[in-house]
């Protein structure tokens, strides 16, 4: 679990720059965040072939509704898909599993809607800023570009404020987060199979699905 910068080194000297000075100095954990970004499209992939199968087969049409959709929307259309298009157990198995298979996705998210930054003293990590906390920082200087420098106490409060909501990644990290997009991405494929209206391999893809603990929690829930 990445901890603050605050927690790590709160008077380290962070630098907001691009993402590409960040991790060009880091080639390994540069290559850890392009396959997680990566794997995840294939995740996406897979789930719009579900969608394709739930809806008849019809890939153009399916993917052109699909993807005009917000991603809350797409969830909701599948699950009110699957409940239309197949067995009432397959149906919820459906469910419980894109519902985990969405959850996994969560330090992705981090990542591609993320502001990747680096800083002195915390190792070879790279910082995780959301975009609304940068926003929070910088309006300080942009709205006061002229004399945010006679301000140091104020300027300091805020860098400090800033060091609570800042997450240092690491290697350990980023490997469990590509952990948990590749678990995704296998859920992902056998979402398609179940979806898939005579795939040979279903009862395999019922069976693996069944076999993973959160699905089988999401499943007791329903």
């Amino acid at each position: 679990m990445p901890r603050t910068l605050y927690e790590i080194n709160p008077s380290a000297a962070f630098s907001i720059d691009d993402d590409a000075s960040a991790l060009g100095a880091r080639p390994e954990l540069a290559v850890l965040v392009a396959r997680i970004i990566a794997t995840w499209s294939l995740v996406e992939g897979f789930i719009g072939l579900a969608a394709t199968a739930l809806l008849a087969g019809r890939a153009d049409v399916a993917m052109s509704i699909f993807e005009s959709l917000p991603s809350s929307a797409q969830t909701t259309a599948l699950y009110a898909a699957a409940k239309s298009a197949l067995p009432r157990e397959d149906a919820e198995l459906f469910c419980a599993a894109l519902k985990v298979t969405n959850s996994l996705g969560k330090g992705r998210n981090s990542l591609a809607h993320g502001i990747i930054a680096s800083a002195d003293g915390i190792g070879d990590a790279i910082l995780l800023v959301e975009q609304r906390n940068f926003v929070e920082l910088t309006k300080l200087f942009f709205h006061y570009p002229d004399n945010w420098r006679d301000r140091p106490e104020q300027v300091a409060r805020e860098i400090k404020k800033f060091s609570r909501k800042v997450l240092v990644v690491g290697k350990s990290e980023l490997e469990e987060m590509l952990q948990e997009i590749e678990r995704a991405n296998k859920l992902a494929t056998y979402l398609s199979v179940l979806a898939a209206p005579n795939h040979h391999d279903k009862e395999t893809a019922r069976s693996e699905l069944q076999a993973d603990p959160a699905v089988a929690q999401q499943l007791r829930k329903i």
